[in-house]
């Protein structure tokens, strides 16, 4: 890591444990996050199971690059899916399909118009606090 990688990471902490220790915030009573915080009395598990998926969905793994095959066309998903198994379920009208992970649809691809479209956006990254 270069010298100014570092320098701004150092900024960054200290910006956190700013905005968590010591500025108070009118939301919660001009207390710190840091004083309000209260473990959770759920547990976290150890690895979540693999999705599971209705028997008319077709599943697919996508790849290194976010990316799954279906129907003849690569479909980029998003760099979040690499390696995880996502469900296309087929809808009411022919050649439409959802494209599902767990219970969440991220996209609808519409193979007539050979067109992918977007529910909402699906960022390139896992957050850390997610739980899939």
């Amino acid at each position: 890591m270069d010298k100014e990688a570092r320098v701004g990471r150092s900024r960054g902490r200290s910006v956190v444990e700013l905005y968590n220790t010591k500025r108070p915030h009118e939301a919660i009573g001009l207390q710190t996050p840091a004083q309000r915080y209260r473990e959770s009395s759920r547990s976290m598990p150890a690895a979540l199971l693999p999705p599971e998926y209705d028997a008319e969905a077709q599943v697919r793994t996508a790849d290194a690059k976010g990316r799954i095959h279906f129907a003849g066309h690569r479909l980029y998903c998003s760099l979040a899916f690499a390696a995880k198994r996502l469900a296309l379920r087929p809808t009411d009208q022919d050649g439409l399909f959802e494209l599902c992970y767990r219970r969440h649809i991220l996209a609808r691809i519409d193979l007539r118009q050979d067109r992918v479209q977007p529910v909402h956006h699906v960022s390139e990254q896992v957050f850390t606090m997610s739980p899939v």
